[in-house]
C-alpha cells in the first residue's frame, strides 16, 4: 500500500467492504444455511451461490501454496545462519548484494549494467521456483515493526508508504486494486462469511462481532504495512535504487521484506522460525474456513445424503484431494506461472467484484432492502443503521459497477512471469464463468 493508495483503501472498506460483510453474516444466521442453500431467499439467482463457492475452491487450490511457503521458510530457519541472508550461496547470481557488500561493489555492478539485487529476493526467487492464534501474530509484527523502524533509510519507506501522492488518486487503476483487496481481505463473495454466520445462535449480535472484526482487519493491514515498508526503505538505501525498484509488488512481498527484517535481528534462526510458524497457523486457520466454508455448501445442497458423519467425511476428502492435486502444479517447474493465473483469475479482481456487486443488487432490489433491515432486526433486536440499507442498494453495486468496467478496460495487457514468456489475459469469459447463471435452476424453480 502506497501513500496514493490508503484513500481509496479506506473508502472502498466504508462503501463497500463492511456492509458486504454484516450482509453476508447476517443472511448466513437469518438462513441457517450455507453458500449455495442460503439462496433460497432468491432461488432464481442461486448461481450467485455456485459462483462464490466456486471461487473459493479455486482460491483454496493456490492459497495452500502460500502455506507451503512459509512451511518452506520455517524449515530453513534452523540454521546458525540464514540462508536469505549471505550471497556465495548456488542459487544465487552476479548480482546479489548482502550486507556485507560495500558501495564500491555496488558501483562496479552497475559499471556492467547489472542491477543489484538482495540475497532475500535471490532466495526467493529460487524458493518460488521450487516448491494466527489471536495474539501471537501481533506480537511478531510489533517485534519486527521495531526492528524495522531503527534500520537506516526505514523513514524514507514509511514516508513512502503514507504520503498521499494526489496524481495518482484519479487513477482508477488504484481505486480497482483498493477494492479488490479489501474484498478479499474481508472475505467477502466467497461464500465464507456466509457459512460462518449460519453457526450462530438466531438471536447472536453479529453487528457487534463484524464491526470489531471489521476495524481489526483493516487496521491489522495498516500496521503490517508500516513494518513492511520500513523494511523496504532500508533495502532502498543498502541497495541504492528507488522505493518502487526494490521488490515485485505481488503475493511474495512478505517472503521478502520479513526475512530480511529478520536478518537483521539478534537471535536471526529464532526469530525467522517464530515468524514463519506464526504464519504457519494463521494461514492454516484461514485454510480451514475456506475448505469448510465449500464443505458446508455441498453438504447443504444434500442434507438427507451428506449430512451424517460418514457422508460428511467423503466430502471433505474429496474437496482436500481435488484441491490437493491443483496446487501440486505450482510447487512444479513454471509453478509460479500457474500461481500468478489464479491469482489474477480465480479469487481476485473482477471475479469478487461481480460477484459481490450481484450479490448486494439482488438482496437489495429482488429480496428487498427493508426485508433484510427488518430481517436483521428481528435477530439483533435493534435496527441497523440507515447507512447499511443505503450501502446495499445504491453505493456497493454503483461502486462495484464502475470498478469491474474500469477492471476489464485495463486488462488488455499480458501476463509475464520472467522466462515463461506471455499469454494474454482473458477478460470476458471470466465474467460469464462467474454468473453460472443456470436456466434449469429457473425450470426446477417454476416447476416446484
Amino acid at each position: 500500500m502506497k501513500g496514493a493508495f490508503l484513500i481509496p483503501y479506506v473508502v472502498c472498506a466504508l462503501v463497500g467492504g463492511v456492509p458486504m460483510f454484516f450482509l453476508e453474516v447476517g443472511i448466513g444466521q437469518f438462513m441457517s444455511e450455507g453458500g449455495i442453500s442460503v439462496w433460497k431467499m432468491c432461488p432464481l439467482f442461486r448461481g450467485i451461490g455456485y459462483a462464490a463457492i466456486s471461487v473459493c475452491n479455486l482460491l483454496n487450490m493456490y492459497y495452500i501454496v502460500i502455506i507451503a511457503w512459509a512451511l518452506y521458510y520455517f524449515v530453513l530457519s534452523f540454521q546458525s545462519t540464514l540462508p536469505w541472508a549471505t550471497c556465495g550461496n548456488w542459487w544465487n547470481t552476479a548480482a546479489c548484494v548482502s550486507d556485507a557488500t560495500n558501495h564500491s561493489t555496488l558501483a562496479e555492478l552497475r559499471s556492467m549494467n547489472i542491477t543489484p539485487r538482495d540475497s532475500v529476493v535471490e532466495f526467493w526467487e529460487h524458493s518460488k521456483k521450487k516448491i494466527r492464534r489471536a495474539t501471537f501474530p501481533y506480537v511478531m509484527l510489533t517485534a519486527l515493526l521495531i526492528r524495522g523502524v531503527t534500520l537506516p533509510g526505514a523513514a524514507e519507506g514509511i514516508r513512502y508508504y503514507l504520503e498521499p501522492k494526489w496524481e495518482k488518486i484519479f487513477d482508477h487503476q488504484v481505486w480497482n486494486d483498493a477494492g479488490t483487496q479489501i474484498f478479499y481481505s474481508y472475505a467477502v463473495g466467497l461464500g465464507g462469511m456466509v457459512a460462518l454466520g449460519s453457526y450462530n445462535k438466531f438471536n447472536n449480535n453479529f453487528a457487534k462481532q463484524c464491526a470489531i472484526l471489521c476495524a481489526c482487519n483493516s487496521l491489522t493491514s495498516l500496521f503490517a504495512g508500516f513494518g513492511i515498508f520500513s523494511v523496504l526503505g532500508y533495502m532502498s538505501l543498502q541497495l541504492e535504487l528507488p522505493m518502487d525498484k526494490v521488490a515485485e509488488a505481488g503475493p511474495g512481498l512478505v517472503f521478502i521484506a520479513y526475512p530480511k527484517a529478520m536478518a537483521q535481528m539478534p537471535f536471526a534462526p529464532l526469530w525467522s522460525a517464530m515468524f514463519f510458524c506464526m504464519i504457519l497457523m494463521v494461514g492454516l486457520d484461514s485454510q480451514f474456513v475456506q475448505v469448510e466454508s465449500v464443505v458446508t455448501a455441498i453438504v447443504d445442497l444434500y442434507p438427507n445424503l451428506l449430512r451424517t458423519r460418514r457422508g460428511r467425511e467423503i466430502v471433505v476428502a474429496a474437496v482436500c484431494l481435488l484441491d490437493f492435486a491443483v496446487g501440486c502444479s505450482m510447487v512444479m517447474q513454471g509453478g509460479m506461472y500457474v500461481f500468478q493465473l489464479f491469482d489474477y483469475f480465480a479469487a481476485s479482481g473482477i471475479i469478487l467484484l461481480t460477484v459481490c456487486g450481484l450479490e448486494a443488487t439482488v438482496l437489495s432490489w429482488v429480496y428487498g432492502a427493508d426485508r433484510l433491515m427488518d430481517n436483521m432486526d428481528m435477530m439483533l433486536g435493534f435496527r441497523l443503521w440507515r447507512y447499511f440499507k443505503l450501502a446495499w442498494k445504491y453505493i456497493t453495486p454503483l461502486q462495484t459497477c464502475v470498478s469491474v468496467c474500469n477492471n476489464i478496460s485495463v486488462r488488455i495487457k499480458r501476463i509475464k512471469f520472467k522466462r515463461y514468456g506471455n499469454r494474454r489475459k482473458c477478460k470476458t469469459c471470466l465474467a460469464i464463468l462467474v454468473l453460472e447463471f443456470k436456466p434449469g435452476k429457473l425450470v426446477q424453480t417454476q416447476q416446484t
